[in-house]
């Protein structure tokens, strides 16, 4: 997790939170050489880095509280899967 610097809203401070993933990897290996054929050998790496946000925390004189950030991608998802059910109940009630 990562807190940004609080900003200053009126009587309040709002403190931005994001996610920080990171994934890194990397190999290398090697043939032996024959009489017939050359010795061959190679490396690689690679990675992955991502920020997502996740929410701010309010901050006031009388409390602290957390507002989390809406994903619209599951929101999408729920919307979806309700209306494909709502469909496949409706087809079954009119046979």
């Amino acid at each position: 997790m990562v807190y940004g610097e609080p900003i200053e809203l009126e009587d309040k401070r709002i403190l931005p939170v994001a996610k920080v993933n990171y994934y890194v990897g990397g190999g290398g290996g090697y043939s032996d050489a024959s009489e017939n054929t050359a010795a061959a050998q190679g490396e690689g790496g690679g990675g992955y880095f991502a920020i997502k946000p996740v929410g701010v925390f309010e901050i006031t004189s009388e409390k602290v509280k957390f507002r989390p950030v809406i994903n619209s991608y599951f929101i999408l998802t729920i919307i979806s899967v309700v209306t494909l059910g709502l469909g496949f109940l409706l087809k079954r009630s009119r046979k």
